[in-house]
């Protein structure tokens, strides 16, 4: 008897730190500062840092209208 699973992966597109600073228009200490803050999420994958690109973009909105 063979059992066959199909596994369904979820791909999140994701942000490396210098490009979220790029889409943010913020040095690394601001970033830093927002994540800090808790107003962007930023996720640890193998040690390496990454954030949500719809978290960024949220973000982004609201920086925009601060």
């Amino acid at each position: 008897m063979t059992v066959t699973l199909n596994a369904t992966r979820t791909s999140i597109d994701m942000y490396t730190p210098t490009q979220t600073c790029d889409q943010l228009v913020v040095s690394e200490a601001a970033l830093l500062d927002l994540v800090n803050s808790g107003r962007l999420g930023a996720h640890n994958l193998g040690g390496n840092i990454r954030f949500k690109v719809a978290d960024v973009h949220a973000t982004a909105a609201e920086l925009a209208a601060a």
